[in-house]
């Protein structure tokens, strides 16, 4: 999404939600990381033989996210490798060792959104890899300390932008690096840079920033915020996914 159509949505959309709206999107921000988890679960039992395939497992997140109680699932892309260099693409191929995965979905419950991105390495990540996500997350909890009302959300992407220059850090700047949800998948707020209206309490804001890995993989972990007085609320707490989660051994270590 370029930043004109992020200025669009925030004309059309209703950006601050009420307590049941919000309660509905932290319901579909955990089916998310559910589906997502346990796809990564069932693969990790495979990894011994022939494996799935990278279409098998998007199938497996859908499947997961309807068991969990989600009522619809919308945009996905699950990428490896040299794939993962672009935002979207088909799902290609078997999982490949040593490989950055990266996956994305959106889904919603009962008319309410979420999307997600999570992160995972097929085998032991190496030290570059680690590394870049480190510095992944950096960013992105840098973006958190700035998620108050009263910051204006230029504010907000400027201090990711500065940062990432300063610690050298690779960031991918062709879009947003946060956007809202609600009754639709990507709504306002947008982070971007023209964008100087103030974060208020009741908005919503999914982080989205992507930076490069050793081998120019685009990485991303997405996380849903609300805005309070007191700061964000993290909604997709169903896991922690600051570490790069690590694809290896066989279903019964879990």
């Amino acid at each position: 999404m370029n930043f004109l159509s992020c200025d669009k949505l925030l004309k059309e959309l209703r950006t601050v939600k009420t307590t049941a709206e919000i309660a509905l999107i932290e319901r579909a921000v955990r089916q998310s990381d559910i589906g997502i988890l346990f796809a990564l679960q069932h693969m990790e039992g495979s990894m011994a033989c022939c494996g799935y395939t990278l279409a098998e497992f998007s199938e497996r997140i859908r499947v997961h996210i309807y068991e969990a109680g989600g009522s619809g699932v919308g945009n996905m892309s699950v990428l490896q490798g040299k794939d993962s260099k672009l935002r979207y693409s088909l799902p290609s191929g078997k999982f490949i060792p040593g490989s950055l995965l990266r996956m994305e979905i959106s889904n919603h419950f009962f008319g309410y959104w979420s999307s997600m991105c999570r992160m995972a390495v097929i085998g032991t990540p190496s030290k570059k890899q680690d590394l870049a996500y480190e510095k992944n997350i950096y960013l992105k909890k840098v973006a958190i300390e700035m998620l108050k009302p009263g910051t204006e959300c230029s504010a907000v992407y400027d201090k990711v932008l500065t940062t990432a220059r300063k610690e050298g850090i690779r960031l991918w700047t062709k879009g947003c690096i946060g956007q809202g949800i609600g009754c639709r998948e990507r709504e306002g707020p947008c982070i971007y840079p023209k964008e100087n209206n103030p974060l208020e309490p009741g908005m919503l804001v999914v982080l989205s920033i992507f930076t490069h890995g050793p081998k120019r993989e685009l990485l991303c972990n997405k996380d849903a915020y609300v805005i309070e007085e007191k700061g964000p609320r993290l909604l997709s707490w169903y896991k922690n996914w600051e570490r790069l989660y690590r694809v290896t051994g066989f279903r019964s270590a879990h």
